[in-house]
């Protein structure tokens, strides 16, 4: 672990700065404020699945980080995952294969 976030609930002190971030979402600011030493060295970041958010993810890439998530399906795929057509692409392949999806 590199960095640590205290969450504030909404009593925060207003004499606190706003996150210049925070309109792009609370997932998507803490996301950016963490990977925040990371900004343009073109690392690599694996994120949990709470953490993907298509407009966090395109947002690191345009800071010069770049992510991979675990994407895991609940009762429907996350917005903007073509979930299904990745699991057919894939099904023929051993557990740990690396690919890529290859669908848009």
């Amino acid at each position: 672990m590199f960095g640590i976030d205290l969450v504030e609930g909404k009593d925060r002190p207003r004499e606190r700065s706003v996150d210049e971030n925070a309109k792009l979402g609370s997932t998507v600011s803490l996301l950016l404020r963490m990977c925040k030493p990371l900004y343009l060295t073109g690392k690599v970041v694996i994120l949990d699945s709470g953490f993907c958010v298509l407009k966090g993810i395109i947002k690191l890439a345009e800071c010069g980080v770049y992510a991979a998530a675990q994407i895991k399906k609940r009762r429907y795929w996350p917005a903007m995952v073509p979930g299904e057509a990745i699991k057919e692409k894939m099904q023929d392949h051993a557990v740990g294969t690396n690919k890529g999806s290859g669908v848009h």
